[in-house]
């Protein structure tokens, strides 16, 4: 169950960051939006595409 939690978690904070919108998160205690963190997503964002040198 962890896991799927933290895939969750990661999905989330990644639409976020392509809807240009904050992550509900509890902080100490308290419950606020906060920007998401680029270190929750940054493995689901496909590399660009490069093109072949060779022809």
């Amino acid at each position: 169950m962890t896991a799927a939690l933290r895939r969750a978690a990661k999905q989330a904070h990644l639409i976020a960051y392509q809807t240009g919108t904050g992550v509900v998160e509890q902080r100490n205690g308290k419950m606020g939006v906060y920007a998401p963190d680029p270190q929750m997503y940054e493995d689901l964002i496909p590399a660009p595409f490069v093109e072949s040198s060779e022809a």
